[in-house]
């Protein structure tokens, strides 16, 4: 199995265990998938029960966290990324200890075939490269706790969301980055089902970019349940 660190920033395609020598990498491939102002769906289930999965449609970064927002840290023995979504309380992230035997992934990978699930967090992502948003772009966060109960974590995106503002803001030549980040949104809701929905569309000037009946077509879950 192919562990090496490098994987992380070139392959499309990236199935990688956190550990101090990848979680930076990942952080930095999730921040790239986040750059590009689109709607976010998160599915969240618990791997050991049989439960209906909690689905958020219509979410963005909370860019009102500052800083907070989307964050990296690391330490000597802890490497760990957060990202805060809104409205509501919601969010994502991952870590990993040393001291938990996760100081490099070839050591959680050990466990793992070991079938030591204890404190071990797995990331399969999509996209987030140097080519721009695509529209198989995805994230699964995949845990498992001390007492080897695992939840996972599916993060989809909304390709065409973003895409009238996107271009208008390539057009004038703004870059990944910086203020790729300044980005508002529509708050306006519609009842889908049981779920309360959050349009979420950027917003192009002052007009919601999904058109005027965006609240009869707010994102189709991209990420399946």
């Amino acid at each position: 199995m192919n562990v090496s660190p490098d994987r992380i920033g070139h392959d499309h395609h990236v199935n990688a265990a956190c550990a101090l020598n990848t979680v930076p990498l990942l952080a930095a491939r999730v921040t790239a998938l986040l750059w590009w102002g689109r709607r976010i769906t998160v599915v969240r289930r618990w791997l050991d029960r049989d439960s209906t999965p909690d689905l958020k449609v219509g979410l963005t970064v909370d860019h009102q966290q500052g800083d907070r927002a989307v964050r990296a840290n690391t330490g000597d023995d802890f490497a760990g990324f957060g990202v805060h979504l809104a409205p509501g309380i919601e969010g994502f992230g991952f870590n990993a200890y040393g001291s938990d035997g996760s100081r490099t992934e070839a050591e959680v990978w050990k466990r793992w075939h070991a079938g030591d699930r204890r404190e071990i967090t797995l990331v399969e992502l999509s996209g987030g490269g140097d080519n721009g948003p695509g529209l198989n772009d995805s994230l699964t966060i995949t845990r498992y706790n001390q007492h080897r109960v695992g939840e996972q974590i599916q993060i989809g995106f909304d390709h065409h969301a973003y895409s009238a503002v996107w271009q208008e803001r390539s057009d004038r030549g703004w870059q990944l980055g910086g203020e790729s980040l300044d980005i508002s949104y529509c708050d306006a809701w519609a009842q889908h089902g049981p779920y309360r929905v959050r349009c979420g569309f950027p917003l192009a000037g002052d007009a919601c970019a999904g058109g005027d009946d965006h609240i009869d077509r707010t994102a189709p879950v991209v990420v399946s349940v």
